[in-house]
């Protein structure tokens, strides 16, 4: 069954930002991603949050820490990256 999960990452110092897109495209792979600002993204998945951060931590972009946790309770935002009827529409599994 598909889980929502909150991930934050963060990038060793000087990364390149084409890592940026590598690290969206690997969270895409595992299930339907959405990212919340430059190092948060949502992702519905059937995978467990170790799954995703062993995925993240095993591969080959410098990422120095990792935070993954399931979303099962309401939420609040202000000023994301996606505009709010996307992240409202994704909270609802409507996208």
């Amino acid at each position: 069954m598909n889980q929502l999960y909150i991930i934050i990452i963060e990038y060793a110092v000087g990364y390149p930002s084409e890592v940026d897109d590598k690290v969206q495209e690997l969270l895409a792979s595992m299930g339907r991603e959405l990212r919340l600002t430059e190092h948060a993204f949502f992702l519905m998945t059937d995978a467990t949050s170790v799954i995703i951060r062993d995925a993240l931590k095993n591969s080959p972009y410098n990422i120095d820490r990792i935070f993954v946790a399931q979303v099962n309770s309401p939420s609040a935002w202000r000023n994301m990256i996606s505009d709010n009827t996307d992240i409202k529409s994704f909270l609802r599994n409507e996208l």
